[in-house]
């Protein structure tokens, strides 16, 4: 029983015993005065009714003895009206049924009134006749004691309602402190600071409300401080601080894990000579130079979803475009040349930019040697210095591509297969992501990084979205069981729809909600911020998960981590696969994942494919794993015939 209901129910006892004793007592002053005002009747009427029958005893007039009785029967309140005359065997009686009148059976059983009997001598003179004999009747007398006790018990609840109120106000008044202190103590628990609580005026509380705030600010403190040294670490480890950029072993490390992913984009690789021509200036002038280079890529690749720029030299710059199509890809370098050009117009120098299309896994060193091999192409050609290399191929399918994947998103022909995340130690299952690929006539299985850019490219992204939730919740409710997560585009997140659409979908389907949950990366977080924090408060009304995919990928504090509140995070692949090859690198990621499990918040590590990599998790206190050491599995397929519609 919590403190408000152990003090509300002993004041409520305390003031309920003294209510019901004062009460009892104007209960049982009225009973006693019904008492003596029944014997009071009874000893009066005997007086009255005795004078009245004297004249008819002398001589003897039985009719008018009976007369009498009868009328004083009617008249009052008697049971019963007896005249007996002595030395003879004459009476005259009359009773009168007791009736109570809506008096309850057993409030008359507790007898709180006494029965009431007067007998009196007819006499004239000294000669004595006969004995009148009344018996009361205590109807009304028990009614109008019942009417008291209703009165009273009415009052009695009304005054007990009203205590309860005012004590409860009281209480509650009183223990709002201890209520600020339990919510701050649950937002403390979870690493949520907000504004202190306000200092009360009871000397007790206000000594632990001084005591809560200062932990709270202590432990604010603590975890910005935590925070603060994993991004050093990181910055340390993988920034470039004349840039702000990734630096090299950054760029390796994003590149590899991209290369592993179904990877389907552009990387490039930009050259500014601009850059070293400086190289004869003071280092202050060149590192402003390049700082102005970098933040002006940087926000021509804003608007870019998981798009890596990292510098890797004096002059050289690389870009990896996740999800790009080659025209978008193109459109995005003429930019970025153009615009460096301005930057550094004075020196009338070029800007070499080398691109090359990939849609296939391979090395980084074959990959980069094709990228190499375009920027030579850049530099070498006047007249383009802009060089994306590519399968002629691809540029004919692009439009085959586009209608293919109209028709596959209109006729809802979508395949799902599914991989478990699983817990460390005892390897029981935290759900299956599943992973979308669209399902063409000819048979083709296209997976989603193929064509995700070209969805979001023509608009179809969010309703690729609302088709797999669709799906996935009509499935869930012929089959329930399988905890799945599906991925959200950030096309979804930019539509004020959206959130509304979704609504009205987790109302339909509030019986699979548990075994449901939804992602989305950590760049869609950081440019969508508000929206996916109204988005996870939509998630948690309906007890749905909610999780961020590639965290640690942006060089950025984890505050945004805490203000989102996800039920778990994946850290970004490139730093869980670089485990073996660098465990100098397990300073940096010890501290990121120690500071988001400060969050309670569950960290999973991806992209694990062996028993290495696995028993090198141990190490980090990550939570669960996912990865290749356990293969996707089909998971269903809504294949339909041509023509037909979801």
């Amino acid at each position: 029983m919590t403190l408000f209901r152990q003090l509300l129910a002993l004041i409520l006892l305390s003031l309920t015993l003294s209510l019901a004793g004062a009460l009892w007592l104007s209960f049982d002053n009225s009973r006693e005065f019904l008492a003596e005002q029944l014997t009071t009747d009874i000893e009066n009427a005997s007086v009255s009714m005795a004078g009245a029958l004297q004249p008819h005893l002398d001589p003897l007039q039985p009719v008018l003895i009976e007369s009498v009785l009868k009328a004083y029967a009617d008249g009052g309140f008697y049971q019963q009206l007896e005249v007996r005359l002595f030395g003879s065997e004459l009476s005259w009686q009359e009773q009168r049924t007791v009736d109570f009148h809506g008096v309850p059976a057993w409030f008359q059983g507790l007898e709180l009134l006494p029965q009431v009997e007067r007998s009196v001598v007819l006499s004239s003179g000294w000669l004595q006749y006969g004995e009148l004999t009344i018996i009361g009747h205590p109807g009304m007398a028990y009614r109008t004691l019942w009417q008291t006790f209703i009165q009273m018990l009415s009052w009695f609840a009304a005054l007990t309602l009203l205590l309860v109120l005012v004590a409860a106000m009281g209480i509650r008044r009183i223990l709002k402190p201890l209520q600020q202190i339990q919510h701050v103590s649950d937002q403390i628990r979870q690493h949520q600071f907000d504004q202190p609580i306000t200092l009360p005026k009871t000397p007790e509380l206000r000594s632990v409300v001084e005591a809560i705030n200062q932990m709270a600010q202590q432990l604010q403190r603590d975890f910005s401080e935590s925070d603060q040294r994993q991004q050093q670490l990181k910055d340390q480890a993988f920034r470039d601080p004349v840039s702000g950029l990734g630096n090299r072993r950054f760029f390796n490390q994003q590149l590899q894990a991209w290369l592993q992913q179904e990877p389907r984009g552009v990387l490039a690789l930009i050259k500014i000579p601009s850059l070293t021509q400086r190289d004869q200036q003071s280092f202050v002038e060149r590192d402003k130079a390049i700082a102005r280079a970098s933040q002006l890529m940087q926000q021509r690749c804003a608007g870019v979803a998981d798009a890596v720029l990292c510098r890797l030299g004096l002059d050289e710059f690389a870009l990896i475009l996740p999800g790009q199509s080659i025209e978008q890809s193109r459109a995005l370098l003429e930019h970025q040349q153009q615009a460096l050009l301005e930057l550094f117009a004075s020196t009338e120098l070029p800007v070499w930019i080398g691109a090359c299309w990939i849609n296939h896994s391979g090395s980084v060193a074959e990959v980069m040697a094709r990228v190499d091999q375009a920027l030579q192409h850049a530099r070498s050609d006047n007249n383009q210095q802009v060089q994306i290399h590519t399968d002629s191929r691809e540029v004919a399918q692009r439009s085959e591509l586009v209608t293919m994947l109209q028709k596959a998103v209109e006729q809802g022909a979508v395949s799902f297969s599914k991989q478990p995340v699983k817990l460390l130690g005892d390897q029981q299952l935290v759900h299956y992501e599943l992973f979308a690929r669209l399902e063409f006539p000819v048979g083709t299985l296209l997976p989603a990084a193929s064509f995700m850019s070209t969805l979001d490219e023509y608009e179809l992204g969010l309703r690729f979205d609302q088709l797999a939730i669709k799906l996935v919740l009509a499935q869930l409710e012929k089959d329930p069981g399988q905890s799945v997560v599906l991925n959200l585009s950030a096309a979804s997140l930019k539509s004020t729809a959206f959130q509304r659409w979704l609504a009205l979908q987790l109302q339909q389907h509030v019986d699979v909600l548990p075994f449901f949950g939804l992602e989305c990366s950590e760049e869609t977080v950081l440019y969508n911020k508000a929206a996916v924090i109204s988005l996870v408060q939509l998630l948690r009304e309906y007890g749905v998960r909610f999780g961020l995919d590639r965290v640690g990928r942006n060089f950025s504090s984890m505050t945004y981590v805490q203000q989102v509140r996800p039920d778990y995070v994946k850290i970004d692949a490139a730093f869980t696969q670089s485990l073996v090859a660098s465990p100098q690198e397990s300073v940096f990621l010890t501290s990121l994942v120690s500071t988001i499990r400060a969050l309670s918040i569950q960290v999973l590590a991806v992209h694990i494919e062996d028993e290495e990599q696995l028993q090198q998790l141990s190490h980090y206190r990550f939570d669960g794993y996912q990865g290749f050491l356990h293969q996707p599995e089909p998971f269903f397929s809504n294949t339909l015939q041509h023509g037909e519609k979801a």
